[in-house]
């Protein structure tokens, strides 16, 4: 077994167990960063908690297949645990940030029967085992989103995992306390994670997967971060949002860092 399909097995598996039992769903929990940035505790909710639930996909045909009359894009998964790995990791699929997206949508509309256009993102997550020269497409995602109802939010949380033909989806809800704030896409200038990763590969991530011998993984998210440095014309706040991308090699050293703001496109390195 290779090293990519080791730790996609051990990625794989671990999200199984994660997904049936319940817990609280960490999904591609990202790795420690270089002080950077602090993700926020207690203001905001990290994932949804409750009905998990796990599906099966055809990543072969699902992209074309929505929108079709086909009615059976997501057929849920037994509660075994116990599962042929084989089958996770014969390929690997690379999709672009909206072909993620696509499936989102699809996903949520047929969970919880309505689209994501009246639900604000809270985060999204992008991961890419193996560094390529393809950086416009990626090997995994999950996405928090978020609605007000009355004084509480809703949350909902759904992971694609194209790899091992596999998503899932949880729900919890807070009190709502108005703290929480989407992000303004319309005056955005980095607007997606292929933008974000493009960004990342010419100012340092490239020439960071080049120097280190022992391979490479990506993981860029988009989220409210309390940024560290100053070094924006104005320091950000604890609302702000960012793009956050950290390059690891199979040793799980962190090889390169950057973090992004999202409505200018200035940046901040770590190495």
């Amino acid at each position: 077994m290779t090293e990519k399909s080791r730790k996609q097995a051990v990625l794989v598996l671990t999200l199984r167990i994660i997904s049936i039992s319940a817990c609280a769903l960490a999904v591609y929990e990202i790795v420690p960063t270089l002080g950077i940035v602090e993700e926020f505790e207690g203001e905001h909710p990290t994932g949804a908690v409750d009905s998990v639930v796990v599906y099966a996909i055809n990543p072969e045909t699902i992209l074309a297949s929505i929108g079709s009359d086909e009615t059976e894009l997501f057929m849920p998964l037994p509660s075994e645990t116990e599962t042929d790995t084989s089958q996770w990791l014969a390929k690997s699929y690379y999709w672009n940030d909206k072909e993620f997206m696509k499936v989102a949508n699809a996903l949520h509309q047929f969970v919880w029967n309505e689209s994501l256009e009246k639900w604000s993102l809270y985060k999204a997550h992008y991961r890419i085992f193996q560094c390529q020269d393809e950086s416009s497409r990626f090997e995994a995602a999950d996405f928090i989103y978020f609605r007000r109802y009355d004084n509480y939010y809703l949350v909902h949380t759904i992971w694609i995992n194209p790899f091992n033909g596999e998503v899932g989806t949880g729900y919890t809800n807070y009190e709502y306390t108005g703290k929480r704030k989407a992000i303004d896409f319309d005056k955005a200038d980095i607007k997606n994670a292929s933008a974000a990763l493009k960004l990342s590969e010419d100012n340092g991530g490239r020439d960071a997967q080049l120097k280190d011998i022992n391979g490479c993984s990506v993981d860029i998210s988009l989220a409210p971060y309390a940024f560290k440095h100053n070094f924006l014309p104005i320091p950000f706040s604890r609302t702000d949002w960012g793009w956050h991308a950290v390059y690891t090699n199979d040793n799980s050293e962190i090889i390169f860092e950057i973090v992004i703001d999202p409505y200018t496109g200035r940046y901040k390195t770590a190495n």
